[in-house]
């Protein structure tokens, strides 16, 4: 069985935790969108960078599509990062309204 890099580090068992389970589980899903626990990080994140670099959307959405690249391409890699098509367009559009959350509603 392939284990991959992160179960020859931590155990063959990596995979398997409960919390990579629920955590990767989609709570709310339909045939257009995917929201999980990694759909909320994302969401954090972009807002987060909305708040430290505001008025910058040329260079987040390109920063976006990139990051989304990369982590579609790392998915084939890494057996837990695992995403459907759909995953990877509905995390576009929640990193650009966490970002956009940052511009409307700023905690500094």
């Amino acid at each position: 069985m392939k284990r991959g890099i992160l179960g020859k580090i931590f155990g063959p068992n990596f995979y398997n935790h409960p919390f990579l389970k629920k955590f990767s589980n989609p709570t709310y899903k339909n045939k257009f969108i995917h929201i999980d626990a990694w759909s909320i990080t994302h969401l954090i994140l972009f807002y987060i960078i909305g708040l430290l670099f505001p008025n910058r959307w040329t260079l987040v959405i390109l920063g976006t599509l990139l990051f989304e690249v990369v982590e579609e391409f790392s998915s084939t890699k890494i057996r837990f990062l695992k995403e459907l098509r759909v995953d990877t367009i509905s995390e576009i559009w929640i990193n650009l309204l966490g970002y956009w959350l940052a511009h409307k509603f700023p905690i500094i």
